[in-house]
């Protein structure tokens, strides 16, 4: 589906074999699953309009921009609807979860992540609606849970929010800290746990390995590389998607769990005491 003529004749040359503007002429009968791809701000309402289209479903993240309709979207399509979380495909966080999981590391003594860069594309809603669900889908694809929110820190330059700050803590006791922001020199994606024993480091989102330090000195000489190589997640998970469309497993990231992303996302946002009008929500 698409609403503007550019975009029509853009489908058409990429090998779209049909095109409709509106929801209402989507054909239905004709269709194994949905693709939402459309602007965050705009999500609720796009999937409230397919509640009644009995199909699986899957939305890019996040789910929502509000935890109340996160919630309700999350009830009412239950099992067959998906959040797009494409670092939980992600071969090196997978290789941290492995390692983490093995007890390669020892016991968890804290988690932290970095993501940074000059500026956004996503101008609908804040940089922390469009940056910090990836760290909090990363958190639940190593740990297999979710943290809590403690506190927030936000930065605003004229109304709109240029770097973020916040603390969580899991179940466990261990804490998860985040940076995020859209005025650095530099894009960085970073994301490391540290154990009692060794810590694991995925630098960048395009490093094909994990380094292995040693807790006392994390950004010391690497006591090992663990390869970490694979498919591309955006293409992995799409190709979950169609598998699970042809009857095989479901994609990570329900959304049960994307409602509970959200959620926590709101909180901190309250937490730093940002305007609703600002973060987007």
């Amino acid at each position: 589906m698409v609403r503007s003529p550019d975009g029509h004749g853009e489908l058409i040359a990429a090998g779209a074999t049909s095109v409709v503007h509106s929801i209402e002429e989507l054909p239905t009968a004709l269709l194994d699953g949905l693709v939402v791809a459309t602007p965050a701000s705009t999500h609720a309402e796009v999937l409230d309009s397919l509640e009644s289209v009995e199909l699986p479903i899957f939305v890019e993240k996040p789910l929502t921009v509000d935890g109340a309709s996160a919630a309700r979207i999350s009830q009412r399509c239950g099992s067959r609807l998906f959040v797009m979380d494409k670092w939980r495909y992600h071969p090196g966080i997978r290789a941290i979860r492995d390692l983490r999981s093995a007890g390669r590391l020892g016991a968890d003594v804290a988690f932290d992540t970095i993501r940074v860069q000059a500026g956004t594309v996503h101008e609908d809603v804040s940089c922390v609606w469009t940056l910090l669900p990836h760290d909090l889908s990363i958190a639940l694809e190593i740990f297999g849970s979710l943290p809590e929110p403690v506190r927030a820190t936000a930065v605003l330059d004229e109304g709109v929010i240029t770097e973020f700050t916040s603390e969580m803590v899991f179940a466990s006791g261990v804490p998860m800290y985040n940076r995020l922001g859209i005025i650095a020199p530099a894009h960085t994606r970073r994301v490391r746990v540290v154990g009692e024993d060794l810590v694991a480091t995925l630098a960048d989102g395009w490093d094909e390995h994990v380094v292995l330090t040693t807790t006392g000195e994390p950004d010391g000489e690497p006591v090992e590389i663990i390869p970490a190589t694979g498919e591309l997640p955006l293409l992995a998970e799409l190709r979950m998607f169609v598998e699970h469309l042809r009857g095989g497993p479901a994609p990570v990231s329900s959304g049960a769990e994307a409602a509970a992303n959200v959620a926590i996302v709101e909180r901190l946002l309250e937490l730093a005491g940002v305007p609703r009008a600002i973060h987007g929500g």
